[in-house]
C-alpha cells in the first residue's frame, strides 16, 4: 500500500460518518417520542449557568471591587467586555466621570489583594466616553525564592536568587523549530520562543536595571551557541561604552569589533546599508524576492543580527546638543537604521534595538512602524508603555517590581514573562565551550541592565 497514511484516514472518516448518522437517528426517534422537554430543560440549564457565572465570576467581583473603592453620587461602573485567555482576564468598564477613572488609577495597588491577582489598569482613550481596562491575571509567574533588594524604579533592581535561570529555562524546555529561534521567558502559558526570521525586529524598553541588557544577553548567547557563522552574523552596537557586549568578543560571528562611538556606529550602520542594497540586487539578478528563494536557488547568505544597547545617543532630541559634524553622523545612523527597518526583512537583517527612553523623540517614526514586535520591562508611566506595546497598553508600567520580568507583544500575541538571567562569567564560559578557539578577555557587564 503506498499510502497507508491516507487510507488509515478515509477508514476513520467512514465509520465517524456512520456513527454520526446512527446518533442522530436515535437522537431524533428520543425526541419524537417525548425527549423534548429534558433537551429543552439542559438548554435552560446552560444559559442558567452562564448567567451566574456571569454575575457571580470573576468579571462581576471585579466591576463590584472598583464601583465600591469610588466615593460619592453616582458611582457606577459598567462591565462592557470581558474576555479570558490562559488565565489572563481582560476587562473593559465604563464610567461616568473621567475623574473616577484618575481616582482608581491611585489606588489600583489594593485591587490585586481584594481578587487574589495581579492587576493594572489604565485608561482607554480610544473611546470618547470615560473607558477603564484591566488586566488580571490569576496565574502565578515565578518569583524571588529569597529576598531581593529593590530601590526606586528609576533605580538599581538587584535579585538574590534569578527566578528563572538560563539552565533552568534551556535545559528543561525543548526550543520549536524555526529559522532564528530564541527564548523570551517564561510566561504564564509556560515557555515563550520567538523565531527573529518572522519578528522581523524587536524593540526592548525599560528602565535602567529592569532587564534589558540581561535578556539581550541571553538572547544573543542562545543564538551564537545554536547557529553558526554561516548561519547568522551579529553586529553589536553599545552606545553605553561597550562594556556589555565585550563578553562576545573573538566570536566567529563577528566581522567587526564591538561599536561603541557615535561615529564608528554611523559608519557600521553605513556599511550595513551597503550591505543590504548589495543584497537585493542579488536578488534582482536571480529572480527573487527573499533569502529563503535565494537559499532554494543555490546561493544561502547568513542572516545578519544588530544589536543596539541603549539607541538613547542618537536620539532626536541630543543631536539638537551636539557639535554639527557628530550631528551629522547621528542623523546618518538614525536614517540608515530606518532604511534597515524597513527593507531588511527580505534581506535577513534583523535590529534589536534597546532604550531607556521609548518615546518619538528618540526613535524615528518610520523605524516603530517597520518593527514587528516589542518587549516593555518597567517602565516609568503608562506613556512609556503605550509607546512601546502600542494599542494602549499601560500594563508595563505596573509590573512587579522583578529584574527581568516584561510584556511580550507581536500581532495579537500578548505575554507577561520572566526572562531567563545569565551572568557575564556564565556566558562567556557557554561560548567558549561551543567556540574553543575564543580568546578570553575580561568580562564585564554583571548588571541585570
Amino acid at each position: 500500500m503506498r499510502h497507508p497514511r491516507r487510507f488509515l484516514v478515509g477508514v476513520a472518516a467512514v465509520l465517524g460518518g456512520i456513527v454520526s448518522w446512527v446518533v442522530a437517528g436515535l437522537l431524533v426517534s428520543w425526541l419524537v417520542a417525548g425527549g423534548w422537554p429534558g433537551l429543552l430543560l439542559l438548554a435552560l440549564a446552560i444559559l442558567l449557568i452562564h448567567w451566574l457565572r456571569r454575575r457571580l465570576g470573576f468579571p462581576e467581583r471585579a466591576r463590584r471591587t472598583l464601583e465600591q473603592s469610588l466615593a460619592g453620587e453616582g458611582r457606577r461602573v459598567w462591565l462592557v467586555s470581558a474576555r479570558r485567555r490562559h488565565g489572563v482576564w481582560d476587562l473593559c468598564f465604563r464610567l461616568r466621570d473621567p475623574l473616577q477613572i484618575a481616582d482608581l488609577l491611585r489606588r489600583q495597588a489594593a485591587f490585586g489583594p481584594a481578587l487574589g491577582a495581579s492587576v493594572s489598569l489604565w485608561p482607554d482613550r480610544r473611546w470618547r466616553r470615560p473607558v477603564l481596562r484591566m488586566r488580571a491575571s490569576t496565574v502565578r509567574l515565578p518569583g524571588p525564592r529569597d529576598p531581593f533588594e529593590v530601590g526606586e524604579l528609576s533605580g538599581p533592581v538587584r535579585l538574590v536568587t534569578p527566578p528563572v535561570t538560563y539552565q533552568g529555562f534551556y535545559g528543561r524546555y525543548q526550543a520549536p523549530k524555526g529559522v532564528l529561534v530564541s527564548g523570551i521567558g517564561y510566561s504564564t502559558r509556560g515557555p515563550l520562543w520567538t523565531d527573529l526570521a518572522s519578528l522581523p525586529h524587536l524593540l526592548i524598553g525599560g528602565q535602567t536595571g529592569t532587564g534589558k541588557s540581561a535578556f539581550l544577553r541571553q538572547l544573543l548567547v542562545r543564538l551564537l551557541t545554536t547557529y553558526g557563522p554561516e548561519q547568522v552574523q551579529l553586529l553589536l552596537i553599545d552606545l553605553k561604552g561597550g562594556a556589555e557586549f565585550q563578553v562576545f568578543a573573538g566570536l566567529p560571528h563577528l566581522p567587526a569589533p564591538v561599536v561603541g562611538q557615535v561615529g564608528e556606529c554611523a559608519h557600521a550602520i553605513a556599511q550595513l546599508v551597503g550591505a543590504l542594497q548589495e543584497r537585493l540586487e542579488v536578488f534582482r539578478r536571480r529572480g527573487v524576492q527573499s533569502l529563503e528563494e535565494l537559499g532554494r536557488s543555490g546561493l544561502r547568505l547568513p542572516r545578519i543580527v544588530v544589536a543596539i544597547d541603549e539607541v538613547t545617543s542618537l536620539a532626536y532630541r541630543e543631536i539638537q546638543r551636539v557639535a554639527p559634524e557628530e550631528a551629522v553622523l547621528r542623523y546618518a545612523a538614525l536614517d540608515g537604521l530606518s532604511t534597515l527597518a524597513r527593507l531588511g526583512r527580505a534581506a535577513g537583517i534583523h535590529l534589536l534595538v534597546a532604550t531607556q527612553r521609548p518615546d518619538p523623540e528618540v526613535l524615528p517614526g518610520q523605524l516603530l512602524a517597520n518593527v514587528g514586535a516589542s518587549i516593555a520591562f518597567g517602565v516609568r508611566n503608562y506613556r512609556d508603555s503605550e509607546t512601546i506595546l502600542r494599542e494602549g497598553d499601560a500594563s508595563a508600567a505596573f509590573l512587579p517590581r522583578v529584574a527581568g520580568r516584561g510584556v511580550y507583544v507581536f500581532g495579537m500575541e500578548r505575554e507577561e514573562f520572566q526572562t531567563p538571567f545569565l551572568s557575564g562569567e556564565e556566558a562567556r564560559r557557554r561560548l567558549e565551550e561551543r567556540w574553543p578557539e575564543l580568546r578570553a578577555p575580561a568580562v564585564v557587564g554583571e548588571g541585570q541592565g
